[in-house]
């Protein structure tokens, strides 16, 4: 989905006097405000999730085309959870176990 199409379904859910553009506006400063986190920061939105920055430490790689070994430095990366309501939302339900037949332990045969 892109940018436009969640202004788009945004702006069909709600019966608002807001217009396609104001609604993208509100979209965007959402966007820039997740974008400007600093490390250890956190963004939740009840009911959906936590995007938090972390910290990558710097760590040894290699190079794919020569097998050099190099060194990655560390860097800032943008994490995601899922809340738990989210997560049940969009899973598949469960069947119920079945019930074993014959209700319990058998006699043995004499």
């Amino acid at each position: 989905m892109s940018k436009q199409e969640v202004v788009s379904s945004i702006h069909e859910e709600l019966e608002t006097s807001l217009n396609r553009d104001q609604i993208g506006r509100v979209v965007e400063a959402i966007f820039s405000t997740l974008s400007g986190l600093d490390e250890g920061e956190r963004f939740r939105v009840t009911g959906f999730g936590t995007f938090e920055v972390k910290k990558r430490k710097a760590r040894t790689g290699r190079n794919p085309k020569t097998g050099d070994a190099i060194t990655i430095p560390e860097s800032n990366t943008m994490t995601f959870r899922i809340a738990k309501d989210f997560k049940d939302a969009i899973q598949p339900k469960k069947a119920a176990p079945k019930a074993k037949k014959g209700g319990g332990k058998k006699k043995k045969k004499r």
